[in-house]
């Protein structure tokens, strides 16, 4: 039989994991693009309207490398070094990517 210490842990355990779910579920039906991307260029969290832009389907892009994304990997270096200097943050800056069909798209931060 749990003791309440241990039932109470299961309780908030379960709770945590429904806010992260509803947190999930917010960010995949965003209409704006959303991704993170870690310090290596490997997407880590995307949205549905991101794999909509790219045309990709939703397993194809976990890890991807977003060097692939890029039409000019010199201006992918600028963009990581302004992120660098002003901790993490870019602002009204343009990019252009490629799609998977090989379209280049031009996206700006916000």
């Amino acid at each position: 039989m749990p003791t309440d210490l241990q039932g109470a842990l299961l309780e908030q355990t379960s709770k945590v994991a429904r806010q992260e779910q509803q947190s999930l579920d917010i960010l995949e039906h965003c209409p704006a693009g959303l991704n993170v991307i870690d310090e290596d260029g490997r997407l880590l969290l995307y949205n549905a309207r991101i794999r909509q832009l790219f045309g990709y389907d939703k397993d194809e892009l976990y890890l991807f490398d977003t060097r692939k994304f890029w039409n000019d990997l010199g201006h992918r270096a600028r963009i990581i070094e302004k992120l660098r200097n002003r901790e993490g943050e870019v602002l009204n800056e343009d990019a252009v990517w490629k799609t998977k069909p090989r379209l280049l798209r031009k996206l700006l931060t916000k």
